[in-house]
């Protein structure tokens, strides 16, 4: 429950960055991160995927890292054609490589990060830990709700079995 907690308030408040500040966001979610964390230790290894529409669509990734002198500080990273967090050597990442569209739905953008999620957590059960959806719209942030998460598990599950029937049975395609 603090994930959600945290994860709520931290979308809440890059919402109300100034669309001024929005060209170079960097330090204001940085900032945002370092006010919004009293640094138990699970909580700094949450990171962030974060996509901002203004002045033109861009991925960031927002983590904690560890600077020379050892102390936990916020990093924020533009990103290039799609956003890894966690276990970044994962081989689903191959998912996100092969099939992100920037056309793509939100629907389907969901759809594909949580089959990669599941595949990732197939391959690495001990390093990937759970799948949070935030849906951040000019309406609001909607937290993807649990059954629709499980609902989404369930059809990644599917189609990842489907998929290795097609490619290991050895018949024509």
């Amino acid at each position: 429950e603090f994930r959600r907690v945290l994860f709520r308030s931290v979308a809440e408040k890059i919402r109300s960055i100034p669309a001024k500040n929005l060209a170079s966001p960097e330090s204001f979610l940085e900032r945002i991160l370092a006010e919004s964390v009293s640094l138990p230790r699970e909580s700094t290894k949450a990171q962030w995927m974060i996509a901002l529409q203004h002045p033109k669509l861009r991925l960031f990734l927002l983590q904690f890292v560890n600077n020379q002198a050892a102390e936990l500080i916020p990093d924020c990273r533009e990103m290039g054609k799609f956003c890894i967090a966690g276990d970044n050597t994962n081989c689903a990442i191959f998912w996100a490589e092969r099939y992100h569209k920037k056309t793509a739905t939100t629907q389907e953008a969901i759809f594909l990060a949580a089959h990669l999620m599941n595949c990732s957590e197939l391959i690495n059960p001990s390093g990937i830990e759970g799948l949070e959806i935030a849906v951040c719209t000019e309406d609001g942030i909607r937290l993807v709700p649990d059954a629709e998460l499980a609902e989404l598990k369930l059809r990644a599950t599917e189609n990842d079995r489907r998929i290795g029937e097609l490619v290991c049975s050895g018949a024509p395609i």
